[in-house]
């Protein structure tokens, strides 16, 4: 017997890109080993799906996803965007209750995602000339007049959309866009005014169009001490969007199903020793319980969950459990040679 017969084990990729799901073989991959906790589930149909859908007449707002850096972000976002673009991907999702709520979306866009990096660019230029050339590769021309030739910048998302409704009728266009926070830090007093007011008129065209927008940032913007010099500015921003926290529990439910996760099938009898039998013992749960016990205790959930909000989880156990554990799989259990000194317990 090895350990690979005893626990059923996922190594967890330490980093995800957004622009991975571009390919559909791999937003299939992603969709799939996303975990869902039922917290997640909630925000997911109670939140995210209704803020997308465009059937019903809602006040529809952008969507910011808020988690540390290693929480799962990306992942989240690729895995939204994926059903949204791809409907055949919704009944993959691991909850069934997630997967029907996806009906609203599934399918229903054309998804263009976009990664932020080290630029000075206005972040109006970047989201515009990146749709611009997305838009192209869809079969839609479109231009949008320079900042100094426009008053506001939604009469132009609206001419967009006008044109791309002609191309994609019954077609909504969602815009992802990751590490938005490190890109608002680097920007000045006025600079930071200007782009927080675009992120204000994207919000609101939101209610009014097909146009969705979604976006990946490290802590909460509203909140972030760094920004209150724009207070009122941001305030409007909020206004206009609706918040997606990835919390500790749910980072603690990916480390309990993805990396050790119980097996459905009945339990296997392994003898081991009287030192293991007193760990079980002290930690007053069967043996099978304890990878469980450990992924949701005070101490992993905060490491994993960014209690430090420098600190990344791909440095903590969801790098190093992977890699040790990969190496016992094919190793026998540590079997007792004294009969006497054995106890048995279940592994699930």
């Amino acid at each position: 017997m090895r350990y690979g017969e005893i626990i059923q084990f996922e190594p967890i990729e330490s980093v995800i890109q957004l622009r991975e799901a571009d390919a559909e073989p791999e937003a299939k991959h992603l969709v799939e080993t996303f975990v869902i906790s039922d917290r997640m589930a909630e925000q997911l149909t109670d939140l995210v799906f209704p803020q997308l859908q465009f059937d019903m007449p809602a006040d529809n707002k952008g969507l910011m996803v808020v988690g540390n850096y290693g929480t799962g972000k990306s992942h989240l976002m690729a895995i939204i965007s994926a059903v949204a673009e791809h409907g055949d991907l919704a009944p993959l999702l691991s909850n069934s209750t997630v997967a029907s709520a996806a009906d609203v979306i599934a399918g229903r866009f054309k998804v263009l995602r976009y990664e932020i990096g080290s630029t000075t660019m206005m972040l109006r230029d970047i989201v515009c000339g990146e749709l611009e050339e997305q838009l192209a590769e869809l079969g839609v021309t479109y231009a949008f007049p320079s900042a100094d030739q426009v008053s506001n910048n939604k009469d132009a998302f609206h001419e967009m959309m006008a044109e791309f409704e002609k191309a994609h009728p019954n077609q909504g266009l969602l815009f992802v866009l990751d590490e938005l926070l490190d890109y608002l830090r680097s920007r000045r007093n006025q600079e930071l005014v200007l782009d927080l007011g675009f992120l204000r008129e994207i919000g609101e065209v939101c209610k009014t169009t097909r146009f969705r927008f979604m976006s990946g940032v490290q802590e909460s913007l509203f909140d972030s001490p760094s920004f209150q010099f724009v207070a009122e500015s941001l305030r409007r921003v909020k206004d206009r969007f609706e918040q997606v926290r990835i919390a500790r529990e749910d980072v603690a439910y990916v480390v309990a199903q993805r990396l050790l996760k119980k097996s459905a099938e009945p339990p296997v009898q392994v003898p081991i020793d009287q030192a293991g039998a007193k760990l079980a013992a002290e930690a007053r749960a069967p043996w099978c319980e304890l990878p469980r016990r450990r992924a949701r205790s005070p101490a992993v959930t905060a490491r994993g969950a960014g209690a430090n909000r420098h600190t990344d989880l791909t440095t903590g156990p969801r790098k190093r459990l992977p890699r040790h554990t990969g190496r016992c799989l094919d190793r026998p259990p540590r079997l007792t040679e004294a009969p006497s000194c054995t106890r048995t317990f279940s592994f699930r």
